[in-house]
């Protein structure tokens, strides 16, 4: 914002004139707010339930106890805070008791409701927004003698309605295919990141999402032996998964009016480096097609092939692509056995994509005059014949789309600007694209590590100290700003106060002490090496007083796409933590002030 139209507005009154609600009263009703005063801002409430139309409730608003708002961050070592707004509503007629059936705003005031607070800019009738968040609760509040009837509201942003309960801890693969819903036309998931005592496999698919409102099923376990479930952490992508252990899972898929052009089973896989069960059937896809039975067999030959098989309904054979060389035994691989409409023919093949791989290596063929039917089930190690093979993330799609288009999330990520990890993770949890203050992306060189399960706002948190960018939340819609490191640097000023002309309030007050001295660091990547910093010389040094002021240590743990990146992390913040210049803690102004 240019300097000179904020000075401006800050030498108006704050106080305009507004109109009545935006869903005015009938003449008469007790409800009527009747003249709104000069509080100085306009407040308003989402009740439509379409999400479009605001309600005018200023009217209603004591100005006695004023509107307070806090936002940002309460210093400089903190993690950004929900935004606040607490003010005082007019409720003797018990417009703002949510369980009042007579209250105008009945039944679409209650937890949660979306209020939003502004005032004009100058010389406009554009409103500029000083708070947008959520009222959770309405307090019903009266005096001693029952006549002065209000509701104390302490309205907050989305951040504290994400940071509430005990936000789950899911795998970068989990979000991709749960949350982000990347994959066409899913019908079935079952992401197998269960606990060691699970009798069943449950489905990751989101309520809802299937067509005629079917319902997704778990995966049964059929086994002589004990399970081995959540027993192998190799895929940094997802949670631990089970071995096969002589198990085998059966998987409905549900029926619905779906686009049919394919029948597609994808899961991630690992053979022990030592192989397993030579000729076992890994996988295997039930159809009411041509093929109706499509089997994908391992072998122990060339370090592990693969082969896949179709047969008919009465059991005959249509086709086979032999034993193909895939190297698969110790390797961590998502698997893709594929069928798909080609013309009047059926194209089919097997894929395979290796973590930390761009590309797929696979092979297939064509079945002549055949047909696509909807599969009906899933069956994974059907003789129970392989043992320490690991599987996991079992995802069926009735349309084909490039397996490659995993690779990133198939690797967790690695190597990801701190930027798109903010994006993706705020795109997955609130199906909306968060505000950023600059683009393009890819204009930094630190990028970040593994994506490993753990609740969003850790993850996001992740991000910014990496970045050691600056996240808060937009004051005119539910959504998170990121401002990124690069954009801090030297900026021009927004604003400029003249102390001589009395535009601030209270007398500035210096602090030069140790609070935040930080000389001595070690930064940590996650998963990996270390590097240490240290400032050996000068007035803020680790030499001992009064050539230095002694070690001030700090020991951050970062995700780093590479361990070269820990000497410029440590490097930085022993920077930023030696700036021998005096803070000002606290700067007031006096908004009321003529200047």
């Amino acid at each position: 914002m240019a300097v000179a139209p904020l000075v401006a507005a800050l030498r108006r009154p704050l106080h305009w004139a507004f109109g009545r609600p935006a869903t005015p009263f009938p003449a008469g009703n007790p409800f009527d707010p009747g003249p709104l005063g000069p509080i100085g801002a306009k407040v308003e409430i989402m009740l439509d339930p379409n999400g479009v139309t605001w309600t005018d409730i200023t009217g209603f608003v004591y100005y006695r106890d004023k509107i307070k708002i806090s936002r940002g961050r309460p210093d400089e070592t903190s993690t950004a805070q929900p935004q606040t707004c607490s003010l005082t509503l007019n409720n003797r007629m018990g417009q703002f008791t949510p369980t009042n059936p007579t209250g105008p705003y009945y039944p679409y005031i209650g937890r949660n409701t979306p209020i939003r607070v502004s005032r004009k800019i100058t010389g406009s009738d554009l409103p500029y927004y000083r708070f947008y968040g959520e009222v959770p609760a309405w307090p019903q509040t009266t005096d001693i003698s029952g006549r002065d009837v209000y509701v104390q509201i302490q309205a907050a942003g989305m951040l504290r309605r994400l940071s509430q309960g005990t936000p789950p801890s899911l795998s970068a693969m989990f979000r991709e295919i749960n949350l982000a819903q990347s994959i066409p036309n899913i019908l079935a998931y079952w992401p197998c990141e269960d606990g060691a005592s699970s009798t069943s496999l449950a489905s990751g698919i989101v309520p809802g999402a299937l067509p005629g409102n079917a319902v997704a099923q778990p995966m049964t376990i059929s086994s002589q032996f004990a399970t081995k479930l959540s027993s192998d952490s190799s895929f940094l992508c997802s949670q631990s998964l089970p071995q096969l252990a002589g198990s085998t899972w059966l998987g409905a898929i549900p029926t619905g009016s779906i686009a049919n052009q394919g029948n597609i089973l994808r899961f991630l896989l690992a053979v022990p480096a030592t192989g397993d069960f030579d000729t076992a059937v890994l996988a295997r896809i039930y159809t009411a097609g041509t093929v109706a039975r499509l089997d994908l067999q391992y072998g122990i030959a060339d370090n592990g092939s693969l082969q896949l098989t179709g047969y008919s309904a009465s059991g005959s054979q249509l086709f086979t692509s032999n034993y193909v060389t895939f190297a698969v035994d110790g390797k961590l691989l998502r698997v893709s056995m594929e069928m798909q409409t080609s013309g009047g023919n059926v194209a089919w093949g097997t894929n395979t994509l290796t973590v930390g791989a761009a590309g797929v290596v696979g092979f297939g063929g064509t079945l002549t005059s055949a047909t696509i039917g909807p599969a009906y089930q899933i069956v994974i190690n059907p003789d129970g014949h392989m043992d320490g093979t690991v599987v996991g993330h079992i995802s069926y799609q009735s349309v084909w789309d490039d397996p490659a288009n995993m690779s990133q999330q198939l690797n967790a990520w690695l190597g990801q600007s701190a930027t798109s990890r903010f994006v993706n993770l705020y795109v997955e949890q609130t199906q909306t694209n968060p505000a950023l203050l600059s683009n393009p992306f890819n204009d930094d060189l630190v990028t970040m590590g593994y994506q490993l399960p753990n609740p969003f706002l850790t993850l996001i948190q992740e991000a910014l100290d990496t970045d050691t960018g600056i996240m808060y939340e937009a004051r005119d819609q539910a959504e998170l700003v990121l401002a990124r490191r690069l954009t801090l640097y030297n900026q021009a000023p927004a604003l400029t106060l003249d102390y001589g002309q009395h535009q601030l309030s209270g007398p500035l007050q210096p602090v030069d002490d140790d609070t935040y001295t930080r000389n001595d660091v070690t930064v940590t990547r996650v998963n990996g090496s270390s590097s240490r910093q240290t400032l050996a010389s000068g007035r803020l040094s680790t030499q001992a007083p009064p050539n230095g002021v002694g070690d001030y240590p700090a020991t951050p743990s970062l995700s780093l796409g590479t361990d070269a990146q820990c000497a410029d992390q440590a490097g930085w913040r022993v920077h930023m933590g030696t700036v021998d210049e005096p803070r000002y803690q606290t700067i007031s102004l006096n908004l009321r002030h003529p200047t």
